[in-house]
């Protein structure tokens, strides 16, 4: 019964939705169109490029830049939109692209990340504009579809780990050198980094908690968002959670736990610095709450995962690695990534 029921549950998760003849249809492309501005006239989102690049790819090929003026797009409908076009008479069907037996990638990530995955944000945010980038250039992929599901707890398990979708971002690597055994090791293959950065602790002007010692935030509550990872607390003989040196609060968001320190229920937020700092300025308590820099709690990578038991697992992470590796070369990954960056400091 769960087997039946589990996919029934994700199909509802997925973007593109049935829809009445009204909705969706054929769209010509016109002088200055990219897929992103498409995706902005139509959906009121150029997020959504994605959508109209996977249901194109038998016109336009996995290069999403590769728009000819006049060409027909096909536009399919998503809660509602686009109206008003051309009706599609018939769905034309997909035919391969060269070399006909690439791979056919589901990739899962989900809101409240930002900068990395954010559907407001450019691109879908910074991780997933270069994950995506990355396989619109691999030469092994054929077609990727992207899908957000915003409950972060069910990402690892039951969504990636039981192969219901194919590969999860964006998921901080524990040290599997150290311990290949370790919960993601044992379950899940990584790619290639997809970006480094700083944890840090956030804490309230009123009551600061000054942090320069592993034993500093022994009896301390700490706060962490359920499905963000957890290792780094363990990680070097700090063994704060493993030895009940603190208490880990779990609630659904990144806000939540913003909410849960503006309310003196924890002591501190432990947070990447980017995420930490967009929280803080959506919630407008960035002046309330400060940020402990005298020390990171940890620095840590992100990556996409696949599960060890998916059947291509290995194709599609060496697929991605490809793709990386091609767009790190041509400077493309710089250029997005510094754009991102650019983006998320001139807001703070």
């Amino acid at each position: 019964m769960l087997g039946k029921l589990l996919p029934a549950c994700l199909a509802m998760f997925v973007l593109l939705t049935n829809a009445a003849s009204a909705c969706g249809g054929l769209y010509r492309v016109k002088s200055g169109d990219t897929l992103t501005v498409v995706a902005e006239r139509l959906y009121g989102d150029f997020g959504y490029w994605t959508v109209l690049h996977d249901a194109n790819l038998d016109r336009i090929g996995i290069d999403p830049g590769r728009l000819k003026l006049g060409q027909t797009l096909l536009a399919p409908c998503v809660d509602g939109k686009p109206v008003g076009l051309e009706p599609a008479t018939a769905a034309l069907p997909r035919a391969p692209l060269s070399g006909g037996s690439g791979l056919s990638i589901n990739v899962l990530s989900g809101d409240d990340y930002a900068p990395f995955a954010d559907r407001d944000g450019l691109n879908g945010g910074m991780v997933t504009d270069v994950v995506l980038r990355a396989l619109s250039v691999s030469p092994q992929v054929t077609n990727y579809q992207m899908i957000w599901v915003n409950d972060w707890a069910a990402h690892l398990d039951p969504l990636l780990s039981n192969a219901l979708l194919d590969m999860g971002f964006p998921w901080e690597k524990p040290d599997c050198d150290a311990d290949p055994d370790a919960g993601r090791c044992a379950t899940f293959l990584f790619s290639d980094p997809l970006f480094e950065m700083l944890v840090l602790l956030f804490s309230r002007n009123d009551r600061p908690v000054p942090f320069r010692h592993d034993g500093d935030l022994e009896g301390r509550s700490i706060c962490r968002p359920a499905g963000f990872a957890t290792h780094d607390l363990d990680e070097g003989g700090r063994n704060w959670i493993r030895d009940h040196k603190i208490s880990l609060i779990r609630p659904r968001s990144v806000q939540d736990c913003f909410q849960l320190l503006s309310e003196g229920m924890v002591d501190a937020v432990a947070v990447n610095e980017f995420t930490g700092r967009a929280a803080l300025r959506e919630m407008g308590l960035a002046d309330r709450i400060r940020v402990e820099e005298a020390r990171p709690v940890s620095l840590v990578t992100l990556h996409a995962v696949v599960a060890r038991s998916h059947p291509q697992g290995e194709q599609m992470i060496a697929a991605l690695n490809e793709g990386l590796a091609r767009i790190r070369q041509d400077g493309t990954y710089q250029r997005i990534v510094g754009q991102h960056l650019a983006l998320f400091w001139e807001g703070q």
